[in-house]
Formats: C-alpha cells, structure tokens, sequence
C-alpha cells in the first residue's frame, strides 16, 4: 500500500504533535510505501536548528520519504494575537494547497492527516484525486477551522480518534459511523528500567 501522510507540523520541533507524527509514521512504515509531507516552517528553537537527522533525533527504526513543502510562513513577524491567527490560516491553507498538488504527481492508495484544513482540502478535491481519505482526530476545533472540522468529518473515509469520549462527541455532534478509537501509544523502548 502507497499512503501520503499531510501534516502541518513544523519537523523537528519541540512540540509533542511533530514527535507524535514522526512516532505514527515509523509504524506506518512497516506496512506501507509512506510518503510524508510536511511544511516549511521558520525554526527559531536553536536546539531544533542543530539537528541533521530527524530519523535519529525522532529514535525511527524505519527511514520514509519526506517531502517538506513550501508554506507562508509569517509567524516570526507577527505581532498579536489577531495576526497570530491570520498568520494561522495563511501558512496552514498555502501549505495544504501546495502539499495537496504535490501529492496529485505521487502514487497513492491512501491519504492520511491529523489536520482539519489538509483533510478538508483533501475531502473536497476527492475529485481530483479520487482516494480514500483518513482522518486522525486529537480535538474538536472551534471557529473558522471548526467549520473546515465539520465538512471533513462529514466526508472522510474514516475518522481515527485518540479517546473514547472524544469518538462518543463526535458521534453525538456529526453522526459519524466510520469512526474507530485508537489511544495515543508509547514507545517502550525509550525507557531502560522496567516499570511494575
């Protein structure tokens, strides 16, 4: 199976969402051709900019292709919390945009994000594409992206949530029967004592 993950994670980051992608994609690199793409992001952590290898970094066991695409990124510039969020919106709609026109030129079955805007631009350019859709689901958003949220859950594939309350809100919310719980893991490999 060829599956394209879309993440709107800046990668290496300190934030536990890029550790979380790169964990997802790692297992998924054991039963799929996986192509991730994630967004050009300004890395202002100087911890972060001295990494060379994010396999390493991430503990991967499997190495994957990874694509970073170019998005807008104002968020060194921005100066409130109003611009914080316009800063927001246009670096996660440039890149969805252009990741998704890239994933058009790669050989695919299946797409996969645990991103509102990429899965709503991903649901809506089925057309285009015309390949299954997953969705991988941490919290309900509010808002303009809560509006992005409500059409993708409406149309995707499947809906992967990481609690079983949140899997039971988004049945009550939206009526979605494709949808399975599957908690967030650990890597037990990290740890060198046994824990009893």
């Amino acid at each position: 199976m060829k599956l394209v993950y879309l993440t709107n994670s800046k990668i290496p980051s300190e934030r536990a969402n890029a550790l979380q992608v790169m964990k997802m994609c790692d297992a998924f690199a054991n039963y799929a051709d996986l192509t991730l793409l994630f967004p050009f992001r300004f890395q202002v952590n100087d911890r972060m900019k001295l990494i060379k290898d994010v396999y390493s970094y991430y503990n991967c066991t499997n190495e994957f292709n990874m694509v970073k695409i170019f998005s807008l990124d104002l968020h060194p510039i921005s100066l409130n919390p109003t611009l914080d969020k316009i800063a927001y919106y246009i670096q996660a709609f440039s890149f969805s945009l252009l990741a998704l026109i890239r994933s058009l030129f790669l050989e695919k079955d299946v797409y996969y994000t645990r991103d509102s805007i990429p899965a709503f631009l991903l649901t809506f350019s089925r057309f285009l594409h015309r390949k299954k859709v997953y969705f991988e689901v941490h919290g309900i958003p509010r808002g303009l992206e809560g509006l992005f949220f409500k059409y993708s859950i409406i149309n995707v594939d499947g809906v992967i949530t990481i609690s079983n309350n949140l899997q039971e809100e988004i049945n009550f919310l939206y009526n979605n029967k494709n949808i399975i719980t599957e908690h967030d893991g650990v890597d037990t490999k990290l740890f060198h004592k046994d824990i009893k």
